[in-house]
């Protein structure tokens, strides 16, 4: 994905949260958390993202894929900040928060019968790319409230860990509208989906958990020690990531 492709407001992102998926979240979550207006506005921003999606699932071959998503993604980002904005600029924060909750649960039920249509690797990738991404919006959410300054090294881990978060998403999205039009991915598509929507979620939470361990400043969140797990996603995210651009 080249640089000039990712044209989007990347600061008004990440002095917030993470986006959340809005594409994953019942209409009826809409309707109680928002005026009729908004919540028809936030529908009408989540049809648009489906539509800038939808001619990625029809792609050919991986490279096919990639171009693709080089045109899209900064659309893609907008739309979803543009819904973040409503949300957080009508809201007090906790109804974010249980928006938020209700995405992640919404998507973990959309891709219940992923194992149908993708098969059960697949799945269990889907699942485990969400749980990650669950994990890392909730340290971030916890690091964002406790308001310490940045350094140039902690910033930069920010941005790359909001970018590698909202690309997840996208790729999650993708998936998520192949699921519910009943489009038949291309194999190479969907092991390319697959492959980088994993090592983008791992990216994320890295870039999460170096941010919360950086010295300067010191975070110090009790109840944000390193467990097993930790150190399992993050021997996993080393790697480098090809699907994201160099600089914005």
């Amino acid at each position: 994905m080249s640089a000039a492709c990712v044209r989007f407001d990347l600061e008004k992102i990440v002095s917030r949260v993470p986006p959340i998926s809005f594409g994953a979240l019942p209409q009826e979550a809409f309707a109680t958390r928002l005026s009729s207006n908004l919540a028809h506005v936030v529908l009408r921003l989540r049809k648009e993202i489906d539509a800038q999606l939808t001619p990625l699932l029809h792609a050919r071959s991986a490279e096919e894929f990639e171009a693709l998503r080089s045109e899209t993604f900064g659309h893609y980002a907008n739309l979803m900040n543009a819904a973040a904005s409503i949300v957080m600029g009508t809201t007090e924060r906790h109804v974010h928060q249980d928006l938020a909750r209700q995405s992640f649960e919404g998507m973990q039920r959309t891709f219940g019968t992923a194992s149908d249509q993708f098969g059960t690797e697949a799945a269990a990738v889907i699942h485990f790319t969400i749980a990650t991404l669950e994990r890392t919006y909730l340290l971030v959410r916890r690091m964002n409230a406790n308001a310490q300054p940045l350094t140039d090294a902690t910033r930069e881990l920010r941005r790359r860990g909001v970018l590698c978060f909202a690309c997840a998403l996208f790729h999650l999205d993708c998936l998520r509208l192949a699921l519910e039009q009943g489009t038949k991915l291309h194999p190479a598509v969907s092991a390319k989906i697959l492959y980088d929507l994993r090592e983008l979620s791992l990216e994320a939470y890295a870039s999460a958990r170096q941010r919360h361990e950086s010295p300067e400043p010191t975070l110090g969140f009790a109840d944000a020690s390193w467990d097993e797990e930790d150190e399992v996603l993050a021997v996993a995210s080393t790697r480098e990531i090809d699907c994201l651009p160099d600089e914005l």
